[in-house]
């Protein structure tokens, strides 16, 4: 009798696999038998015991070629430009091209695992890797930004999200029919594709919404701070403590224009936009960082070499690092404002806001504020005494500075950040 070779033996066991999952189709796994396959096949029983050590095995075959065929239509899944809602319902359309796949997988940990050779999950296993790779190979350069070692982790949440999603919202049709006459219960109906979606979803916005890094650009507030000239001291008095009360709150009095803050139009400008005028989303937006080599006025000579990322911006920010004087006389002297040239050319973008590191936009001395009172008139809010604007680096970011939500604002304290790509 001739032996087969290696790759007859692959083809057999292939092929065992298909009339296994076949029988699996019309009477389920636990009404399955190894005499059922064997008749289907045309086989002898012993003839699937020389290819499979138990029915475990057998089933783990087939489940994992099944795997591998669906990562392959993964792999090949054109998620173009789609949103995640989109392209997480292009990855459960995968899904169900293949009845059995899901509930092949949902047998796998549960039942096929405990019970089969450790040869068998171990095969099982290098199949589900190999289609794992092909995997990343494919997506891997739609998004150079997620890190090599990120892929495992993601594919491995993902491959529970849809298991789960399958054991948990796929009931029997006995079971269904059993939850149908209980309206209380009817949460254990819910459909497969109405927990996996929203799950699926959330794991591509983390691979396409990298995660950010958040930097505060903000002093903080507290008695006896730094204050532009004429600015009353900020008071912060006990209304309650821990000790006495049982709750601890104070009461706050300042100016609106204490600390790091932002100008509205109604700060000089008769009939001006207030700050609550404006829609919340006007203080959130991409910014660009403009490096100020002088303690000078700010030529136009300065802003010219980032005129293209200043037309994508809608925020501007003057780096002139005179924050490191603050809490020093000095910080109110001598720090460096744009010339009427900058300004006029600057005004002229579709900006949300400009800021600077530094107490004003005007020098502290100046009555008519000409800078001021040509941004504000184009609604270009001013943010002013920010601070620590080299730790934002280089790359692309997204600055706030949210006001508080004050009836009639002529400015308010904000919490500035800017949100940059990195851990």
């Amino acid at each position: 009798m001739r032996l087969l070779t290696p790759a007859e033996r692959r083809t057999r066991r292939d092929a065992l696999a298909d009339h296994a999952l076949q029988l699996f189709a019309e009477v389920g796994y636990p009404n399955l038998t190894i005499e059922a396959v064997a008749h289907r096949a045309g086989v002898a029983k012993g003839t699937i015991f020389l290819a499979f050590s138990t029915k475990e095995d057998l089933f783990l075959h087939g489940a994992g070629r099944r795997f591998q065929s669906w990562m392959g239509r993964l792999a090949n899944l054109d998620l173009g430009s789609a949103s995640p809602k989109a392209q997480a319902a292009g990855i459960l359309e995968t899904l169900r091209v293949d009845p059995l796949l899901l509930p092949l997988i949902s047998l796998v940990a549960p039942i096929l695992e405990q019970r089969c050779t450790p040869e068998g999950v171990l095969a099982f296993k290098q199949t589900v890797a190999l289609g794992f790779q092909g995997l990343v190979q494919a997506w891997a350069p739609r998004w150079p930004e997620v890190p090599a070692e990120a892929w495992q982790p993601l594919f491995m949440r993902f491959y529970a999200s849809i298991v789960g999603a399958w054991s948990a919202g796929e009931p029997s049709e006995n079971l269904r029919k059993a939850l149908s006459n209980h309206p209380a219960l009817g949460i254990f109906l819910t459909k497969f594709e109405e927990l996996a979606q929203p799950m699926i979803e959330a794991l591509l916005r983390q691979v396409q919404e990298p995660p950010r890094r958040v930097i505060d650009l903000t002093h903080p507030l507290h008695p006896g701070m730094p204050l532009f000239p004429g600015t009353p001291e900020p008071a912060f008095k006990p209304l309650g403590t821990l000790a006495k009360e049982g709750y601890a709150e104070r009461w706050l009095a300042m100016a609106s224009h204490t600390g790091t803050h932002i100008d509205a139009p109604a700060h000089l400008l008769p009939g001006g936009r207030g700050l609550d005028d404006f829609s919340v989303d006007h203080f959130i937006g991409p910014g660009v960082i403009i490096p100020v080599p002088t303690t000078e006025s700010i030529p136009l000579s300065v802003l010219l070499p980032h005129e293209e990322a200043i037309r994508t911006a809608r925020f501007v920010l003057l780096h002139t690092g005179a924050d490191a004087r603050w809490g020093q006389p000095s910080y109110f002297q001598g720090f460096p404002v744009l010339d009427a040239e900058a300004a006029n050319w600057l005004a002229a973008f579709e900006l949300a806001g400009i800021g600077i590191d530094a107490p004003s936009l005007d020098p502290v001395e100046s009555l008519e504020l000409p800078n001021h009172r040509l941004f504000l008139s184009k609604d270009i809010c001013l943010i002013e005494n920010l601070r620590g604007l080299a730790a934002i680096g280089p790359e692309a970011f997204l600055f706030s500075a949210l006001p508080l939500k004050l009836q009639d604002a002529d400015g308010s304290p904000v919490r500035a950040v800017a949100m940059r790509p990195g851990p």
